[in-house]
């Protein structure tokens, strides 16, 4: 038996879980849940399934307020789908709950410009 790959699987998602998330992996039975939304919207996202992976962050952030990652990913499937408004709330949600978000303040302004609110793009 090669133990190898097995070691090498669990490391591999070990990290992906908290780089993706933002956050260690979780096992008790609510953020189980929600983390399970969660991969799944990661998914559709990389496959560029923007509608989808909305739906999935969707119910993250219904079940979890304080899961700024899964805003800043809904606010990013909001932008390809052109919803900028939206995108823009979104992103400021995930800034309010980790002001060192830099990819929420990116997004934001990005949403703004396409919306041809250059002032507000700059602050």
């Amino acid at each position: 038996m090669n133990i190898k790959p097995l070691i090498f699987g669990l490391v591999f998602t070990a990290s992906f879980c908290y780089s993706a998330r933002g956050i260690a992996c979780q096992t008790d039975n609510d953020s189980t849940k929600y983390n399970q939304f969660f991969d799944a919207g990661m998914l559709k996202y990389k496959r560029s399934d923007f509608s989808g992976a909305l739906k999935d962050f969707e119910t993250v952030v219904s079940l979890n307020q304080k899961y700024g990652k899964a805003y800043q990913l809904k606010a990013a499937c909001e932008r390809e789908l052109r919803l900028f408004e939206n995108a823009v709330h979104d992103y400021s949600k995930a800034i309010d709950i980790n002001k060192n978000d830099w990819e929420s303040y990116l997004g934001r302004g990005i949403s703004l410009h396409q919306l041809n609110k250059f002032e507000k793009a700059l602050s």
